[in-house]
């Protein structure tokens, strides 16, 4: 990667939780993009979730970007 971006797992903010990532704009609000999901309870991961896919509480986002980005949404 270069030098400014990262990926990275983030918690869900609780404002996240019940929206779907297109309803949450992070590709163009926050700049950041959802390369997978993984639930903490099943350990299953959903590799390139689409834009309709809803998040819930159980899960982590892995998302890439830039790191200051990434750190605002956390």
């Amino acid at each position: 990667m270069t030098e400014n971006y990262i990926i990275c797992e983030i918690a869900p903010p609780s404002s996240f939780v019940g929206k779907s990532i297109a309803q949450l704009q992070l590709r163009g609000k926050h700049h950041i993009e959802v390369i997978a999901v993984r639930d903490v309870l099943t350990d299953q991961i959903q590799m390139v979730p689409r834009a309709d896919f809803v998040i819930k509480g159980s899960e982590v986002l892995v998302v890439i970007g830039k790191e200051q980005d990434i750190d605002k949404v956390k």
